[in-house]
Protein backbone atom coordinates (compact mmCIF):
# COMPACT_ATOMS: atom_id res chain seq x y z
CA UNK A 1 0.00 0.00 0.00
CA UNK A 2 1.17 3.51 -0.70
CA UNK A 3 -0.34 6.62 0.45
CA UNK A 4 1.34 10.30 0.52
CA UNK A 5 4.42 8.19 -0.56
CA UNK A 6 4.16 6.24 2.75
CA UNK A 7 4.77 2.65 2.44
CA UNK A 8 4.44 1.55 6.24
CA UNK A 9 0.55 0.42 6.99
CA UNK A 10 1.00 1.90 10.45
CA UNK A 11 2.09 5.10 9.33
CA UNK A 12 -0.13 5.90 6.42
CA UNK A 13 -3.31 4.93 8.35
CA UNK A 14 -2.02 7.40 10.87
CA UNK A 15 -2.05 10.37 8.43
CA UNK A 16 -5.07 9.50 6.64
CA UNK A 17 -7.04 9.85 9.79
CA UNK A 18 -5.53 13.33 9.79
CA UNK A 19 -5.91 14.45 6.44
CA UNK A 20 -8.19 12.05 5.13
CA UNK A 21 -8.43 10.64 1.37
CA UNK A 22 -9.29 13.66 -0.99
CA UNK A 23 -7.02 13.22 -3.92
CA UNK A 24 -5.69 16.89 -3.91
CA UNK A 25 -4.91 16.62 -0.48
CA UNK A 26 -3.06 13.30 -0.41
CA UNK A 27 -0.61 14.39 -3.11
CA UNK A 28 0.19 17.27 -0.73
CA UNK A 29 2.60 14.18 0.52
CA UNK A 30 3.77 15.66 4.04
CA UNK A 31 3.31 18.98 3.71
CA UNK A 32 0.79 19.63 6.49
CA UNK A 33 0.04 23.07 6.37
CA UNK A 34 -0.31 22.77 2.45
CA UNK A 35 -2.75 20.12 2.97
CA UNK A 36 -4.85 22.00 5.71
CA UNK A 37 -4.94 24.68 3.17
CA UNK A 38 -6.67 22.74 0.42
CA UNK A 39 -8.95 20.98 2.53
CA UNK A 40 -10.05 24.57 4.06
CA UNK A 41 -10.51 25.76 0.60
CA UNK A 42 -12.50 22.62 -0.56
CA UNK A 43 -14.65 22.83 2.32
CA UNK A 44 -15.11 26.86 2.05
CA UNK A 45 -15.77 26.00 -1.96
CA UNK A 46 -18.53 23.71 -1.10
CA UNK A 47 -20.09 25.13 1.66
CA UNK A 48 -19.95 28.66 0.37
CA UNK A 49 -19.99 28.33 -3.36
CA UNK A 50 -22.63 24.85 -3.79
CA UNK A 51 -24.57 24.56 -0.59
CA UNK A 52 -25.00 28.22 1.06
CA UNK A 53 -26.39 29.42 -2.28
CA UNK A 54 -28.37 26.48 -3.04
CA UNK A 55 -29.78 26.29 0.21
CA UNK A 56 -29.75 30.33 0.12
CA UNK A 57 -28.42 30.67 3.48
CA UNK A 58 -28.99 33.52 5.85
CA UNK A 59 -26.34 33.13 8.44
CA UNK A 60 -23.35 31.22 7.15
CA UNK A 61 -21.76 31.06 10.70
CA UNK A 62 -24.90 28.85 11.66
CA UNK A 63 -24.63 26.60 9.16
CA UNK A 64 -21.02 26.08 10.31
CA UNK A 65 -22.06 25.56 13.43
CA UNK A 66 -24.13 22.98 12.07
CA UNK A 67 -21.70 21.30 10.05
CA UNK A 68 -19.48 21.47 13.27
CA UNK A 69 -21.64 19.81 15.38
CA UNK A 70 -22.10 17.17 13.31
CA UNK A 71 -18.35 16.26 12.87
CA UNK A 72 -17.49 16.83 16.80
CA UNK A 73 -20.51 14.28 17.50
CA UNK A 74 -19.68 11.67 14.98
CA UNK A 75 -20.51 8.24 16.32
CA UNK A 76 -22.99 9.49 18.91
CA UNK A 77 -26.76 9.88 18.57
CA UNK A 78 -28.00 13.39 17.35
CA UNK A 79 -31.25 15.16 17.44
CA UNK A 80 -32.25 18.57 16.41
CA UNK A 81 -33.28 19.54 19.58
CA UNK A 82 -29.51 19.08 21.01
CA UNK A 83 -28.28 21.34 17.75
CA UNK A 84 -31.16 23.42 18.64
CA UNK A 85 -30.34 23.75 22.49
CA UNK A 86 -26.47 24.53 21.30
CA UNK A 87 -27.04 27.11 18.93
CA UNK A 88 -28.88 28.95 21.54
CA UNK A 89 -26.33 28.80 23.86
CA UNK A 90 -23.71 30.63 21.55
CA UNK A 91 -26.33 33.05 20.91
CA UNK A 92 -27.37 31.79 17.51
CA UNK A 93 -30.84 30.76 17.61
CA UNK A 94 -32.44 28.68 14.51
CA UNK A 95 -35.51 27.08 13.98
CA UNK A 96 -35.46 23.13 13.97
CA UNK A 97 -36.54 23.54 10.38
CA UNK A 98 -33.66 25.33 9.12
CA UNK A 99 -31.45 22.79 11.15
CA UNK A 100 -32.93 20.01 9.32
CA UNK A 101 -32.47 21.78 5.78
CA UNK A 102 -28.83 22.07 6.63
CA UNK A 103 -28.49 18.99 7.91
CA UNK A 104 -29.97 17.77 5.02
CA UNK A 105 -28.08 20.43 2.39
CA UNK A 106 -24.65 18.70 4.15
CA UNK A 107 -26.03 15.15 3.42
CA UNK A 108 -26.85 16.12 -0.19
CA UNK A 109 -23.15 17.36 -1.01
CA UNK A 110 -21.55 13.77 0.59
CA UNK A 111 -20.16 15.92 3.09
CA UNK A 112 -21.54 14.01 5.82
CA UNK A 113 -23.36 10.36 6.02
CA UNK A 114 -26.12 8.92 8.12
CA UNK A 115 -27.01 6.29 9.92
CA UNK A 116 -30.47 5.43 11.29
CA UNK A 117 -31.27 3.15 14.32
CA UNK A 118 -32.69 -0.32 14.22
CA UNK A 119 -34.25 -2.89 16.39
CA UNK A 120 -31.90 -5.37 15.37
CA UNK A 121 -34.33 -8.37 16.71
CA UNK A 122 -37.63 -7.31 15.06
CA UNK A 123 -35.39 -4.93 12.18
CA UNK A 124 -38.37 -2.17 12.77
CA UNK A 125 -36.59 1.46 12.74
CA UNK A 126 -36.43 3.58 15.77
CA UNK A 127 -37.40 7.39 15.10
CA UNK A 128 -35.10 9.66 15.97
CA UNK A 129 -31.38 10.17 17.18
CA UNK A 130 -29.71 9.09 13.93
CA UNK A 131 -25.56 8.92 13.88
CA UNK A 132 -23.70 11.37 11.40
CA UNK A 133 -20.16 10.69 10.11
CA UNK A 134 -18.24 12.85 8.03
CA UNK A 135 -17.00 11.27 4.33
CA UNK A 136 -13.80 12.73 4.93
CA UNK A 137 -12.00 12.85 7.97
CA UNK A 138 -9.96 14.92 6.47
CA UNK A 139 -12.45 17.80 6.31
CA UNK A 140 -13.17 16.50 10.23
CA UNK A 141 -10.29 17.13 11.43
CA UNK A 142 -10.45 20.87 9.19
CA UNK A 143 -13.50 21.47 11.36
CA UNK A 144 -12.35 20.52 14.66
CA UNK A 145 -8.56 20.08 14.67
CA UNK A 146 -7.02 16.74 15.46
CA UNK A 147 -6.15 15.01 18.61
CA UNK A 148 -4.86 11.67 19.60
CA UNK A 149 -7.95 11.43 22.23
CA UNK A 150 -10.17 10.91 19.39
CA UNK A 151 -8.72 8.33 17.70
CA UNK A 152 -11.49 5.69 18.95
CA UNK A 153 -13.94 8.03 16.96
CA UNK A 154 -11.77 8.65 13.50
CA UNK A 155 -10.81 4.90 13.53
CA UNK A 156 -14.53 4.34 13.82
CA UNK A 157 -15.46 6.62 11.53
CA UNK A 158 -12.93 4.92 9.01
CA UNK A 159 -14.54 1.74 9.12
CA UNK A 160 -18.38 3.96 8.31
CA UNK A 161 -16.27 5.12 5.52
CA UNK A 162 -14.68 1.78 4.42
CA UNK A 163 -17.96 0.13 4.26
CA UNK A 164 -19.79 2.74 2.28
CA UNK A 165 -17.18 2.48 -0.29
CA UNK A 166 -17.87 -1.22 -0.64
CA UNK A 167 -21.35 -0.67 -1.29
CA UNK A 168 -22.88 -1.21 2.04
CA UNK A 169 -26.32 0.11 3.30
CA UNK A 170 -25.54 1.11 7.00
CA UNK A 171 -27.25 1.42 10.29
CA UNK A 172 -26.44 1.40 14.12
CA UNK A 173 -28.13 -1.58 15.49
CA UNK A 174 -30.08 -1.32 18.85
CA UNK A 175 -29.95 -4.57 21.25
CA UNK A 176 -31.86 -4.55 24.26
CA UNK A 177 -29.80 -1.74 25.91
CA UNK A 178 -26.87 -2.22 23.90
CA UNK A 179 -25.63 -1.23 20.94
CA UNK A 180 -23.91 -2.68 17.49
CA UNK A 181 -21.96 0.03 16.06
CA UNK A 182 -22.89 -1.27 11.97
CA UNK A 183 -25.63 -3.46 10.71
CA UNK A 184 -23.96 -3.16 7.13
CA UNK A 185 -26.17 -4.72 4.53
CA UNK A 186 -25.47 -5.10 0.58
CA UNK A 187 -27.22 -7.15 -2.17
CA UNK A 188 -24.73 -8.88 -4.30
CA UNK A 189 -25.73 -9.50 -8.43
CA UNK A 190 -27.45 -12.83 -7.92
CA UNK A 191 -29.93 -11.11 -5.63
CA UNK A 192 -28.89 -12.88 -2.13
CA UNK A 193 -27.91 -10.31 0.74
CA UNK A 194 -24.85 -10.27 2.94
CA UNK A 195 -25.03 -8.83 6.68
CA UNK A 196 -22.16 -7.85 8.85
CA UNK A 197 -22.89 -6.88 12.57
CA UNK A 198 -19.56 -4.72 13.28
CA UNK A 199 -18.33 -3.38 16.37
CA UNK A 200 -14.98 -0.53 15.92
CA UNK A 201 -12.74 -0.62 19.19
CA UNK A 202 -9.10 0.65 19.30
CA UNK A 203 -8.01 -1.71 21.30
CA UNK A 204 -10.11 -4.39 22.82
CA UNK A 205 -7.15 -5.96 25.12
CA UNK A 206 -8.38 -5.14 28.85
CA UNK A 207 -11.05 -7.71 29.48
CA UNK A 208 -14.09 -5.21 30.39
CA UNK A 209 -13.51 -3.78 27.11
CA UNK A 210 -13.28 -6.92 25.24
CA UNK A 211 -16.01 -7.98 27.09
CA UNK A 212 -18.40 -4.79 26.35
CA UNK A 213 -17.96 -4.88 22.81
CA UNK A 214 -18.49 -8.70 22.28
CA UNK A 215 -21.70 -8.92 24.41
CA UNK A 216 -23.75 -7.25 21.69
CA UNK A 217 -22.75 -9.61 19.03
CA UNK A 218 -22.98 -12.62 21.11
CA UNK A 219 -26.51 -11.91 21.49
CA UNK A 220 -27.40 -11.12 18.45
CA UNK A 221 -27.47 -14.82 17.16
CA UNK A 222 -28.51 -13.72 13.29
CA UNK A 223 -27.32 -16.83 11.59
CA UNK A 224 -27.15 -14.81 7.91
CA UNK A 225 -24.65 -12.46 9.44
CA UNK A 226 -21.18 -12.24 10.28
CA UNK A 227 -20.17 -10.82 13.13
CA UNK A 228 -16.51 -8.87 13.73
CA UNK A 229 -14.84 -7.08 16.51
CA UNK A 230 -12.51 -4.46 14.11
CA UNK A 231 -9.44 -3.30 15.96
CA UNK A 232 -6.27 -1.57 16.46
CA UNK A 233 -5.16 -4.49 18.36
CA UNK A 234 -2.42 -7.56 16.53
CA UNK A 235 -2.75 -9.98 19.42
CA UNK A 236 -6.09 -11.89 20.75
CA UNK A 237 -7.28 -11.93 17.43
CA UNK A 238 -9.41 -15.09 15.87
CA UNK A 239 -12.59 -16.23 16.36
CA UNK A 240 -14.56 -16.45 19.70
CA UNK A 241 -18.16 -17.74 20.14
CA UNK A 242 -18.54 -16.90 16.32
CA UNK A 243 -17.54 -13.27 16.56
CA UNK A 244 -14.07 -12.59 14.14
CA UNK A 245 -12.00 -10.20 15.98
CA UNK A 246 -9.62 -8.68 13.53
CA UNK A 247 -7.11 -6.02 12.94
CA UNK A 248 -8.93 -3.25 11.21
CA UNK A 249 -6.02 -1.94 8.98
CA UNK A 250 -5.68 -5.65 7.44
CA UNK A 251 -9.54 -5.41 6.95
CA UNK A 252 -9.58 -2.21 5.08
CA UNK A 253 -6.46 -3.42 3.18
CA UNK A 254 -8.45 -6.70 2.52
CA UNK A 255 -6.46 -8.91 4.20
Amino acid sequence: MAYADLTDENAAFERYTRYGGLPPVVNQGTDQNLAYTVLSGIYDTILVRDISQFLQVRNPLVFNDVARYLADTAGSPVSTSKIENRLRSAHRPASNETIERYISGLLNAFLFYNAQRINVKGGAYLQGLAKYYPADLGIRNMLLGYSIEDFGFLLENAVHNELKIRGYQIRVGKIGKAEIDFVATRKHADLTEEKLYIQVSASILDEHTRERELSPLLNARDLSAKRMVLTLDRFGLGKSDGVTVANAIDWMLGK
